[in-house]
């Protein structure tokens, strides 16, 4: 009995499973498209998938008209009498006959006149970087010709902040020993000059010699 049961059921199995292939067999797609994608390089594509996931997906190509698609950025400031832009074709045709001009002739209408500030600092400082700033007294709108507003300099120690105060001290320190020496001498002039006149009122006091006529 359990043996007719397993054939029965191994049985039931099999149908089941041919009728599942029979089932994929004849699955019928049902494909939903996007629209086409624009044409780039004479080329369109779009996704395609399939509603009744029979395993059909995939992504359909035709070729097409290319048509360029050009973006130009802004024209330039009129720089001695020309002014450029760049342009692009998003559709990449690889076609330039009916490409933008990416540069035109102009006039010149404003002239800036700059007024800069001295160097700042004057000397050169330890990160050798000077700077000044620029004014355009015409307010052009522009920075053409505008001079350089930061340069690099050579630092240098100041030996000046050193020797100058140095020099002075030694100049004062001369200074005062020559009024010293002078007065030294001076006293010592003076302390000659009296010496002598001691002496001879001495003389005149000393009883065993007489006074002079």
């Amino acid at each position: 009995m359990k043996k007719k049961l397993l054939i029965f059921c191994f049985t039931l199995i099999s149908i089941i499973s041919l009728n599942c292939i029979s089932a994929d067999t004849n699955c019928t797609p049902e494909l939903n498209c996007s629209e086409w994608g624009p044409c780039i390089g004479g080329e369109q594509i779009r996704d395609c998938a399939d509603l009744n996931d029979c395993g059909e997906q995939s992504i359909e190509t035709r070729t097409c008209n290319c048509v360029p698609l050009w973006q130009c950025t802004p024209w330039s400031e009129c720089i001695e009498g020309i002014q450029i832009r760049s342009c692009i074709d998003f559709n990449t045709c690889a076609n330039d006959s009916t490409k933008p001009l990416e540069n035109k002739s102009c006039e010149e209408t404003c002239i800036p006149e700059w007024e800069c500030t001295d160097w700042f600092p004057e000397i050169c400082p330890k990160n050798k970087a000077q700077t000044k700033n620029c004014t355009d007294l015409n307010n052009c709108g522009t920075i053409k010709a505008k001079p350089a507003e930061t340069k690099s300099c050579e630092y240098k120690t100041d030996v000046k902040r050193y020797f100058t105060p140095l020099v002075i001290i030694i100049i004062l320190i001369i200074l005062i020993d020559l009024i010293l020496i002078i007065e030294l001498w001076k006293k010592k002039k003076v302390g000659t000059k009296i010496t002598p006149v001691k002496k001879q009122s001495k003389i005149q006091k000393n009883p065993n010699i007489p006074p002079k006529k």
